[in-house]
C-alpha cells in the first residue's frame, strides 16, 4: 500500500525536511506552500495523509481541515503548528487525531502516534440519530440492520488502517507488512 502524503507548509525548509523523511519511508509526497496550492493538489489527487500547517499565508489549517472533511471523510489529517493553544486543540480535535513528533525520527520511531482510541460505541447509535436511517429502520428493518453491520465493519477496518499508519517502523518492513496484510485480509472478507 503506497501512502500518499500532502504536506501544506509555507516554510520551505520544513517542507523539504518532511518530504525527505517521508520519501525515505517509501511514501509518495506532494507539497503545497499555501492554501491555494493545497486546494489545487487536493482537487487533482487523492491522499491518505494530509499535513496542513495551522497558520498559512492565505488561510488556516482549520479552514483547510473543514474543506478536506467535506470532500473526503476518510483522509487522515495531522495538523502541524508551532503554536499551542487549547482552542486549536479543541477545534481540530473533532476528528480522528494523530500526533506528529519529528524527534521520533531520530530514534528510528514512527513520528505518527494515534491519539484517538478505537471506537467504543456501536456505529448504530450514531446512525439512529439520523432521520433517514430511522425511516429505513421502520420501512425495511432487515436492510437497516445489514447497513448498520456493514458500516460498523467498515469503521473498524478503517481504524485498523489508522493503527497501521502509526505502527512502529521496521527497517525490514516486517511489522508494517504484517499489520497491513491483516487489514487487507479483513477488508477482503468483509466484501
Amino acid at each position: 500500500m503506497l501512502v500518499r502524503v500532502l504536506i501544506i507548509e509555507d516554510e520551505e525548509l520544513i517542507r523539504w525536511s518532511l518530504r525527505a523523511k517521508f520519501e525515505s519511508l517509501g511514501y509518495k509526497v506532494t507539497e503545497a506552500g499555501d492554501g491555494a496550492e493545497a486546494t489545487r493538489a487536493l482537487d487533482s489527487g487523492v491522499f491518505d495523509l494530509v499535513m496542513p500547517d495551522y497558520r498559512l499565508p492565505d488561510t488556516t489549517g482549520i479552514d483547510l481541515l473543514r474543506s478536506i472533511r467535506e470532500a473526503d471523510q476518510d483522509v487522515v489529517v495531522i495538523m502541524m503548528t508551532a503554536y499551542s493553544s487549547v482552542e486549536t486543540a479543541v477545534d481540530a480535535g473533532r476528528w480522528l487525531l494523530y500526533r506528529y513528533d519529528p524527534r521520533r525520527f531520530e530514534k528510528d520511531l514512527n513520528p505518527l502516534q494515534l491519539d484517538s482510541p478505537a471506537p467504543k460505541l456501536p456505529l448504530k447509535r450514531n446512525l439512529e440519530s439520523e432521520n433517514r436511517f430511522r425511516m429505513l429502520m421502520k420501512s425495511q428493518p432487515q436492510a437497516a440492520a445489514r447497513l448498520a453491520a456493514e458500516a460498523q465493519e467498515e469503521s473498524s477496518r478503517r481504524y485498523r488502517e489508522y493503527e497501521w499508519m502509526a505502527a512502529p517502523l521496521s527497517r525490514s518492513g516486517e511489522a508494517k507488512t504484517g499489520a497491513k496484510d491483516e487489514a487487507a485480509k479483513t477488508s477482503a472478507t468483509a466484501t
